[in-house]
This record gives structure tokens, sequence and C-alpha cells, in this order.
């Protein structure tokens, strides 16, 4: 036997069932663990076995594929069917207070703006692209970034 089977095994094992409820998860993080061990240089399989479990849980938190499948979804019904929960699973559509405080935002940038910068809202808001913006006012696409970057207030 080697020694992934007698010493680095229980470690991954235990320490999997520790970091997820999902037996899925947990197998996915012996199989990366193995995976890593099996393909690393000889000097390095000697690393403690908290190492190879540590490694097998980060990838699978980092919803890394198996090695030798590359899945190409990673929606929430993905995950879902994966763990069987939908728990901690972020809701990306703002809530009612975000949605407000935008409009807000969005009304003081257009009483603020001036007619060029407005002409320039109104192109992104029709969805134009940037280097279409850039040849109608004459100047670079990395200055239409620039300025739709001030516009939104992410250069400060």
């Amino acid at each position: 036997m080697d020694r992934f089977t007698l010493e680095i095994f229980p470690v991954v094992v235990r320490f999997a069932a520790l970091c997820f409820k999902c037996p899925d998860q947990q197998s996915m993080a012996l199989t990366f663990a193995w995976h890593s061990w099996f393909t690393a240089e000889p000097e390095k399989q000697s690393l403690p076995a908290s190492v190879w479990a540590r490694i097998g849980v980060m990838r699978v938190r980092g919803e890394r594929d198996l090695p030798g499948i590359r899945s190409k979804f990673r929606d929430a019904l993905h995950k879902a069917q994966r763990c069987g929960t939908m728990e901690g699973l972020p809701d990306r559509y703002p809530g009612p207070e975000q949605i407000a405080m935008d409009r807000e935002r969005y009304t003081v940038v257009l009483n603020n703006a001036t007619d060029r910068e407005r002409v320039l809202i109104e192109r992104f808001e029709s969805g134009a692209r940037t280097g279409d913006v850039a040849k109608e006012f004459g100047i670079s696409a990395g200055r239409v970034s620039q300025l739709r970057r001030k516009l939104m207030g992410l250069d400060r």
C-alpha cells in the first residue's frame, strides 16, 4: 500500500467531513487531495497529510472541477443538485433599498453632468460599445472607459 492510502486518506476524510456536510463534496475533496498528491513531484509527496487535506478542501470550496472533467454550468441549480441544498447561495439581485439608492444616485449624477457627459450616459444606457462611442466622440477607447468609471463613481 502507498503512503496516501495509509497516512493521508484518513486525515483527508476526517477534515473533509468537518468542512462539508454534503457527501459529494467530501468525496470531491478526497479526489482532489489524491490527484494533487499523485501528480506532485516526489519530494513534495512527503508533505504532511494535513497539507493534502487542505488542498482538497480548498479546491472544492473554489468550485474547481474534478481532474479530467470540465463542466460548463456554474449556476445555482447546478450547485443545488450537487449538494442537495440551496443554502449559502447569494442572491445576485439588488434589494429594494439598493434600487432606491441607485436611482437617487443616478438622478444626482445626471443633474451634475455636463452636456457631453449626458450624451455619454445616453450612449452607455443604450448599450453602445466602447469603440463606437470612442469613434463618435473622437477619443480613445481608454478615455471612454475612464469617463464611464468617473460617471459610475468608481474613479475616486
